[in-house]
């Protein structure tokens, strides 16, 4: 069976390889590495997180910050909430990310910095290490099982990401990515392109 919807494919990642390395982050001069297994109750924690802020299934969440290892946790959570990312690359100015900020109809703004948050002023921010300090409270944690149903209920269909391009004229437009959408890229790139399980991925941009 395949998977029915990206959070399901994480999933079905974490049981078939739960102790392999699925990210090298970097550390100091070195690199940090996290299991399958990991990053799963990493990304769990981050759910709980997100929900702790009254975010609910359709909701619509901006994400500005630079590449970092909680960019992916708090995408990979809002996939298995059915949050709606709107990711906006970090260098766009106040006037634009203020733009895609309305038009997407955020609810919640995670940003990277102080930098970047006073770029979304009169939205609710919060700022990505109080989103981790959060993670790390036990109260906020969803049990395995609440994360489970809450996955169980994403479709193929359900829209997984508004991602804002800049066109040619006007204001950028939201192009509406549903879970088929990305897996179908997923599974075709296994097709065309020669990699398998045991390659490593370096990830310059944000996702």
């Amino acid at each position: 069976m395949e998977a029915t919807s990206l959070a399901d494919m994480l999933r079905r990642s974490v049981a078939k390889w739960p102790n392999k390395t699925a990210m090298m982050i970097p550390s100091g001069s070195d690199f940090r590495s996290i299991t399958y297994a990991q990053l799963h109750d990493t990304v769990r924690a981050f759910a709980g997180a997100l929900k702790a802020l009254g975010l609910l299934r359709g909701d619509r969440l901006a994400l500005q910050s630079e590449n970092c290892a909680e960019w992916s946790f708090v995408d990979w959570a809002c996939r298995g909430l059915g949050i709606v990312v709107v990711p906006i690359y970090p260098t766009l100015p106040a006037d634009q990310t203020s733009y895609i900020v309305q038009d997407s109809g955020a609810k919640v703004v995670v940003a990277g910095s102080e930098e970047q948050a006073a770029k979304s002023a009169g939205k609710t921010v919060v700022l990505l290490s109080q989103l981790a300090a959060s993670a790390e409270s036990e109260p906020n944690r969803l049990s395995p099982e609440a994360w489970n149903a809450e996955i169980d209920q994403n479709t193929l269909d359900e829209v997984s990401t508004f991602i804002y391009t800049s066109g040619t004229t006007g204001n950028p437009k939201g192009a509406m990515l549903s879970n088929r959408n990305i897996l179908h890229v997923c599974y075709w790139a296994t097709k065309e392109i020669d990699f398998g399980d045991v390659d490593i991925f370096l990830t310059f941009l944000p996702m």
